[in-house]
């Protein structure tokens, strides 16, 4: 939550504010303060509606980040919900990856491009991103819906070729990823 500059009471008004009393989250605003002391991590489930709006559909407060723990929230999530959602995006998390794979198995796992361009700097050089137009570049393959799949992978060669980064493990990677509908 720290990450999102939202605090533990804040947090928890929102979660009050979304779903009600101390019956409904599950949580008083002590203990969501003691998250930190027992470094918990919030894990929001948000999606969009059938009004195309965001909404948070459920949130925990998880004590390990581990794939047994996942499988917990997922089920309870696919239980509350009664079905799986069409597509999963999440950071490349393995344990996030393994249980969304055992629990969702008709779900088409994404990555989360906020996650993939907030990296970018560090996996291809700040020099790169800030001093020429790749990162400009690069963004407008990767953020626009107009874009045929053909397209895409067109314009990425030719983005690639231009800063010669062919040889960069990490966007090959990313890009392998783009491709397969089944991997995270």
């Amino acid at each position: 939550m720290s990450k999102l500059n939202l605090g533990p009471v804040k947090a928890f008004n929102v979660m009050k504010t979304c779903f009600g009393g101390f019956e409904d989250v599950g949580a008083s605003k002590v203990e969501f303060k003691n998250y930190k002391r027992y470094a918990m991590v919030f894990v929001t489930l948000s999606g969009i509606d059938n009004h195309h709006c965001n909404v948070i559909f459920g949130a925990a407060l998880l004590a390990l980040e581990t794939v047994d723990t996942y499988i917990w929230l997922l089920r309870v999530f696919l239980k509350a919900v009664g079905s799986q959602p069409k597509v999963v995006i999440t950071n490349q998390d393995p344990a996030m990856k393994k249980a969304i794979s055992i629990v969702f198995v008709d779900t088409r796992p994404r990555l989360c491009m906020r996650h993939v361009m907030h990296k970018l700097s560090v996996k291809v050089g700040v020099r790169l991103c800030n001093f020429t137009n790749f990162k400009e570049r690069i963004c407008g393959i990767v953020w626009t819906d107009i874009l045929t799949p053909e397209e895409f992978e067109s314009e990425w060669e030719v983005v690639i070729g231009e800063f010669n980064l062919a040889d960069n493990d990490w966007l090959s990677d990313i890009f392998q990823l783009s491709l397969d509908p089944c991997i995270l």
